[in-house]
This record gives C-alpha cells, structure tokens and sequence, in this order.
C-alpha cells in the first residue's frame, strides 16, 4: 500500500470510532432520560396512609382515538387554580397515561372554604390505555364512568348515587 492509502484508510477509522462514540453517549442519555421519567411516572409519590387516598370521580368517553375525561374535583380554598396534564408512557407492555392535576393557590391569605372545580381532559392513546391519576404529587383513584356516544362531556352533569 502506498501512503495515500494508508492515510485514508486512518481517517476512515477514526472517524467511525468518532460516529461509534458519539452513537453510544446519544443511547446513553436516552436511556437515562427514558429510566428518570420511567421511575417518576410509574412510581410518583405514594400516599402516607391508603385509607386517605384521593377518589375522583369522572366520565369517561373514547371516541376516534380520543380519549375524553371530565369531571369536578375539591379544592381547598377559592383562590386555588386547577392544571391538569395527560403524560402517556408507551414504555409499559400497554400504553399507560397519567393524569396529572395540580393545585396552586393564587393568594396565601385566602379563606379555607372547599370548592368544586370542573375539568376536561383530552387525549389520544389506545381504546385500552391504563389510566391512572396524580393529585398534588398524591397517588389517587380514578373512578371512571362511561358516558354514551353521543354525550358532550363539554356540557356534562355529574351525579353520583350514595
């Protein structure tokens, strides 16, 4: 082989190494971002006592790919804002999506009176998703009810017996 050659041939490897290298630190940080929000959705922070686990109710509606839910929830005081969120997982051996509500106070000197507040939350996964819910960083229990095809859950009206 000439000198030419031979200094192709190094570069060549060198720079497959370089790709080599850089392909592995990318699966690496993947890999590690995919384990943190592994770990965060599948094992929020637990409930101190199951006998207080939060129960919300809501209806349920899955309609071309969508999912709907709505629902009231209690809120601690009238100055408390509502925020929901679906964070689906596809990593389970089935699709997985939390919902996430969270309550922020928009005045601390505000009264303690218990409030109903509505919400909606819309999303597309699986007919046969797990969903499962996340109230203040509380592990909760959602208790979905089915609505009918043609009902607006935008206009819904939630009663529960009992």
């Amino acid at each position: 082989m000439d000198k030419k050659n031979t200094i192709a041939i190094v570069v060549l490897v060198i720079v497959a190494i370089l790709v080599l290298i850089f392909a592995y630190i990318q699966s690496v940080r993947t890999a590690q971002e995919n384990a943190e929000w592994n770990e965060w959705i599948n094992h929020p922070a637990a409930p101190a006592n199951e006998e207080n686990i939060k129960i919300i109710t809501a209806k349920h509606q899955y309609k071309d790919g969508v999912h709907t839910i709505a629902g009231d929830v209690e809120l601690p005081t009238p100055c408390h804002i509502l925020e929901t969120e679906a964070r689906i997982s596809q990593d389970a051996p089935s699709e997985q999506v939390t919902i996430v509500f969270a309550s922020k106070s928009s005045d601390p000197e505000c009264d303690p009176i218990i409030v109903s507040e509505r919400f909606k939350v819309v999303f597309k996964a699986d007919e046969d998703a797990e969903i499962l819910g996340i109230f203040d960083g509380e592990n909760i229990i959602l208790n979905l009810i089915e609505a009918g095809p043609d009902e607006n859950l935008d206009e819904f009206e939630l009663y529960i017996k009992g």
